[in-house]
């Protein structure tokens, strides 16, 4: 049995007055990786 953990998160945007709510799992590249490389942007 394989066991995939799962990574929430919450944003919030002063300038937009909102938040953004999502998450990802241990098998996504990093934020660093995605920021970092426009294809993943």
């Amino acid at each position: 049995m394989v066991l995939s953990m799962y990574y929430i998160y919450i944003l919030y945007s002063e300038n937009y007055d909102c938040y953004c709510i999502g998450y990802i799992n241990d098998e996504n590249p990093s934020l660093e990786e995605q920021n970092t490389n426009p294809r993943m942007t």
